[in-house]
């Protein structure tokens, strides 16, 4: 359950900045 909800944080993280390089990235 710990792991579980560790994962998601770091999937919400990576996906949030993964959106910012993105953003940088294009511009």
């Amino acid at each position: 359950m710990k792991i579980c909800g560790h994962f998601l944080l770091l999937l919400n993280f990576t996906l949030h900045y993964g959106h910012l390089a993105g953003a940088l990235i294009q511009s």
